[in-house]
């Protein structure tokens, strides 16, 4: 799925199930309401653009979330590994998903998902290899960018944005 039409896919779930606030003049929505989530069936979901398989991973993970099988906020306490391990447990979250939510949703600065087509084609570009690649080298040339990984994954993503505008 390509950045556009996962930020439009995002959009569109906000709108649905977030709160909706107002600041001069502009519409903009809060974090996703899992009870909010629920209500949408599988069909409501497809109608976004999600594949039947990611409308399911979203109501059974939303679910483990209500249910409290799914404890956010008890990876503010993991190590990396750690938490993307326990995130990995449930169906639908694999290791880019699990950095993205160690990243992007508590905000852990030592995340590089070095499995990202982009840091991949980035990272190679920078240390001038011919090859794309692989998420093993990737990895291997990060352990220098100690606590700083998050950083240069946002870089890496800014660099692209920009080129391919």
């Amino acid at each position: 799925m390509n950045a556009k039409v996962a930020h439009r896919i995002k959009k569109s779930l906000l709108e649905k199930t977030g709160a909706k606030i107002i600041i001069n003049n502009c519409e903009y929505y809060t974090d996703l309401c899992p009870h909010k989530v629920m209500k949408l069936n599988i069909n409501q979901l497809r109608d976004l653009k999600l594949s039947q398989r990611k409308a399911e991973y979203i109501h059974e993970i939303t679910k483990a979330i209500i249910d409290e099988e799914l404890d956010l906020s008890c990876l503010y306490l993991l190590d990396r590994e750690g938490g993307c391990s326990y995130l990995m447990k449930h169906r639908g979250i694999g290791k880019w998903t699990a950095e993205s939510i160690l990243m992007r949703g508590i905000g852990r600065q030592d995340i590089l998902p070095a499995g990202d087509l982009i840091i991949r084609k980035v990272v190679g570009e920078i240390y001038e290899y011919n090859e794309l690649l692989t998420e093993s080298q990737v990895r291997k040339i990060s352990t220098q960018w100690k606590t700083a990984e998050t950083w240069i994954t946002h870089l890496c993503w800014f660099y692209m944005q920009e080129k391919i505008l």
